[in-house]
């Protein structure tokens, strides 16, 4: 076996191993798109993945049959910081190849990641089998995002009285602007430790109300009478031929908050089952949502409205001072 790098011409057989991963997936999640068990839908996504800049590829061959092989992005980012990510179609194994693979094949990528300066590494991958996630963790990672998926059934809606549900209108902007902040404070706090830079809270106001202007987002609100106790913003997408987490009829659910004076009080749950009822009624089989692992209020709220997980995010922060503590330098 030989671990190489990787250029385009290698595509083809890296979308015959995605393929066969993804219907290994779909054994547990039948929601997966069927679409990507074709390997010439895959291998025109992974082409594509080559013509992206700063994309960093190996694979283990065994003569002529590649056995697995991760593809990864450098990036810079305010949040993260120059890092290297591993999205859910960057990585997979041949049939029959043991899941300890990928730690072999990270032994060789983190090499090439940390001679450019990548001490944080992100690599999302599927839960759909035990053996893949213990490889990386084994590895050193740890988790840090779940991606959760649940099927769409007409809910039964408990009504909170006094309160009323509907969609966004013009003059609501302010509102939405003014919960903008909450998700940063509440996760840059204990036990999540996401840094919220005091830069991204004009960034999040901008972005909050601009979802009033946007199209494609499915906004409801909860009013009781002139208090604005929450929203919650879906999108309900079309066949998406590009991203493998992409559920078959698939609604995300993007965002959502309730203003911390009225939350445990149903606010929340009533807002998501009042978007499950209308992206069922729009002919949506399944939904998406993902959170921090260590937001213990998300941890618990989400899987309670049915999501289970399907992917997870999982991070490893190098020590900087591997770059001159590194085995060979003695005083």
């Amino acid at each position: 076996m030989i671990i190489r790098d990787l250029t385009i011409k290698d595509a083809p057989d890296m979308a015959k191993l995605l393929a066969y991963r993804h219907k290994q997936e779909r054994v547990k999640f039948q929601a997966l798109n069927k679409i990507f068990e074709d390997e010439t839908v895959l291998e025109s996504i992974t082409e594509k993945k080559f013509s992206g800049k700063r994309t960093i590829a190996i694979g283990a061959y065994q003569g002529d049959k590649l056995l697995g092989f991760i593809i990864s992005n450098v990036k810079q980012n305010p949040v993260f910081g120059r890092c290297a990510w591993v999205k859910y179609d960057g990585l997979a194994l041949a049939e029959g190849v043991d899941a300890t693979l990928y730690r072999d094949l990270y032994a060789t990528i983190s090499e090439k990641w940390i001679n450019i300066g990548c001490l944080k590494h992100f690599v999302i991958v599927p839960a759909g089998q035990n053996e893949v996630m213990n490889s990386w963790l084994n590895s050193g990672f740890a988790y840090e995002q779940v991606f959760g998926i649940k099927k769409l059934e007409l809910p039964n809606i408990n009504e909170l009285e006094g309160i009323c549900v509907r969609e966004a209108l013009t003059k609501d902007k302010e509102d939405l602007e003014s919960i903008s902040g909450l998700i940063l404070s509440f996760q840059a706090k204990s036990p999540t430790y996401a840094v919220a830079l005091p830069e991204m809270f004009e960034e999040f106001k901008e972005g909050y109300g601009g979802l009033i202007e946007d199209q494609e987002a499915h906004l409801l609100l909860a009013y009781k009478e002139d208090d604005f106790l929450g929203f919650t913003c879906g999108y309900f997408e079309d066949e998406d031929k590009e991203n493998m987490m992409t559920p078959y009829k698939s609604a995300e659910l993007g965002v959502a908050g309730t203003n911390p004076s009225f939350q445990d009080r149903g606010v929340g749950t009533l807002l998501t089952q009042s978007l499950f009822k209308d992206a069922f009624n729009a002919g949506y089989e399944n939904s998406t949502a993902d959170w921090r692992i260590t937001n213990m209020k998300s941890s618990v709220f989400w899987p309670k409205m049915g999501y289970k997980p399907y992917a997870y995010r999982f991070v490893r922060t190098i020590d900087r001072r591997i770059y001159w503590a590194d085995g060979d330098k003695r005083l």
